[in-house]
């Protein structure tokens, strides 16, 4: 049986959605819930990533991808996934003001 595909339209809006369950459970003060909240959030913006890269996907910016999974993995404690994405969004070459907040991310990670 073939493995059905979701849409990278469809992961990026799990992951905004998982990400405003997290933002309210962490204003709520339930922190491990809203760490959760951020994996899954992560896990599904980096299928639209890859979704991107495939060739999949032109309708979403391929920076507002990174620049979200970039922030879930801070937010979720996961520091070389950040890092590790840092370099990879600089490697697709960003325009500059957004290789500049790459940069300044990866100078502080």
């Amino acid at each position: 049986m073939k493995k059905k595909t979701r849409s990278s339209e469809y992961q990026h809006r799990m992951a905004d959605s998982f990400a405003s369950a997290a933002l309210d459970a962490k204003i709520k003060g339930e922190t491990g819930r809203a760490i959760i909240l951020y994996e899954h959030a992560l896990n599904f913006e980096l299928e639209a990533i890859n979704s991107w890269n495939d060739g999949s996907i032109t309708s979403i910016p391929v920076w507002d991808l990174y620049q979200n999974a970039i922030s879930y993995s801070v937010e979720c404690g996961r520091g070389n996934k950040a890092r590790h994405l840092i370099e990879a969004a600089l490697a697709q070459n960003p325009p500059q003001d957004l290789a500049a907040e790459f940069e300044n991310l990866r100078s502080r990670k």
